[in-house]
């Protein structure tokens, strides 16, 4: 009996080539045991057979003998150690995942931060409207200390590289504020553009007041659901 190591393929004594790969067939040193018979086909059986060569039936020797893992060993040829995968592969397995992980982690804290603080569509409640608020006011203000503390000089005038980082610092936060304040006012079913009121004086602090105390429609409106 000859067999092909790439394709582990069995064949008669006559056949020398793998018909499927071409690879030069071994020969395999097996015992025939008469006594052992493919139970669906009848077909004579050889202790080292785990299928049968004619019908693919599964024979005892498929379940007495152990299954290598395919993904940790390599069996090279009949009685010789079992070798290791590359180690070096694994790492580098083990090396792309943790990148994909870092890069998924990265894009969802980007993700979360436009779609809390750069987004003017939908609705948001009270508590979202405060708290959101509150953090853009303190970044902010960290940001200035530092960048007051990073740019002065010993007679505390700013530089211009101090002051430009300090205009971007300002234009971030009015326009994540502005953001907040429109899906505030879609909470009660107005246009976003009824943040120009703050304009007015008086007037705006009757609106701020409301967005900050007061609950906006129940239910759905034209601006999604209810964020309560």
């Amino acid at each position: 009996m000859n067999i092909c190591r790439q394709c582990q393929k069995q064949f008669d004594d006559n056949v020398l080539f793998c018909p499927s790969c071409g690879n030069k067939l071994e020969k395999q040193n097996v015992q025939v045991v008469n006594n052992i018979i493919c139970q669906k086909c009848g077909n004579a059986l050889t202790s080292a057979d785990k299928f049968c060569p004619k019908c693919g039936e599964k024979t005892p020797a498929f379940y007495q003998t152990p299954m290598v893992n395919n993904m940790n060993t390599n069996v090279v040829n009949n009685n010789q150690p079992i070798q290791p995968v590359n180690q070096p592969y694994q790492q580098n397995m083990n090396t792309n995942f943790n990148v994909n992980n870092s890069n998924n982690s990265a894009d969802g804290i980007l993700n979360k931060i436009k779609n809390e603080y750069f987004c003017f569509e939908g609705r948001i409640n009270r508590k979202f409207y405060i708290t959101r608020s509150l953090i853009i006011a303190v970044v902010v203000m960290v940001l200035y200390f530092i960048i007051y503390a990073a740019t002065t000089d010993i007679f505390g005038i700013m530089s211009d590289f101090g002051m430009m980082l300090t205009l971007i610092v300002q234009l971030v936060g009015t326009v994540a504020g502005i953001s907040l304040n429109i899906r505030r006012f879609h909470d009660f079913n107005k246009s976003g553009w009824w943040i120009l009121i703050f304009m007015v004086p008086f007037v705006n602090l009757y609106f701020s007041i409301k967005l900050l105390c007061i609950r906006g429609d129940v239910g759905a409106n034209n601006y999604g659901a209810d964020p309560f």
